[in-house]
């Protein structure tokens, strides 16, 4: 038979993007582990964060918590599924949600703030990937900590792009949120 012998072309072969399957979120559902789901292509998470990226979390959480208290319709969240669309959601380390009561599985209004915490296994999603999906979704604040470099970088979405309007280790900078405005202090994400 003449396909025990068939040659494949000698033309290197390239994947692109377009030959994987992509997903949606009713996909998804059904997965078991941590995966996001970033415009229907699936990216496994990293494992459980190191304790100081915890740390950080929980120290950021804090904070905010007390400069929401005067912002009724304002709340912060540690890790949610953020459902952007049909196929994209992601799960940021924090966010900030306004006028917004849902309780179900899903956050899937429009954060004000996002928060990533860059991990060894998330740097390229967290610095690349992650702000260009934030960006088309208006996603006003993006904030990315790097831990190991112990830096805070803040963008702020200006026709449709990020640009960066501060970043350091220890800053104040004030945030415009629906109806209130709050001053995060930087220095309260190194406490200890």
């Amino acid at each position: 038979s003449n396909t025990a012998h068939r040659k494949f072309p000698h033309k290197r072969s390239v994947l692109k993007v377009a030959d994987f399957p992509r997903y949606h979120v009713r996909d998804w559902e059904q997965w078991e582990g941590k995966w996001e789901l970033m415009e229907g292509y699936p990216v496994a998470m990293s494992p459980l964060p190191t304790q100081w990226h915890q740390d950080i979390t929980l120290n950021l959480s804090i904070h905010l918590r007390e400069l929401l208290s005067d912002c009724a319709h304002c709340k912060v969240q540690l890790p949610v599924n953020l459902k952007l669309d049909d196929a994209t959601l992601l799960h940021p380390d924090l966010l900030v949600k306004c006028n917004d009561d849902s309780k179900g599985v899903y956050v899937t209004t429009i954060p004000r703030m996002v928060f990533e915490i860059i991990s060894p296994g998330s740097r390229h999603y967290d610095t690349k990937v992650k702000p260009k999906l934030y960006a088309k979704f208006g996603i006003p604040y993006y904030v990315l900590i790097d831990p190991e470099a112990k830096t805070v970088e803040v963008f702020v979405l200006i026709e449709g792009q990020y640009r960066k309007e501060q970043s350091g280790e220890t800053f104040q900078m004030p945030f415009q949120l629906e109806d209130c405005e709050i001053v995060m202090d930087f220095s309260e994400t190194w406490s200890s």
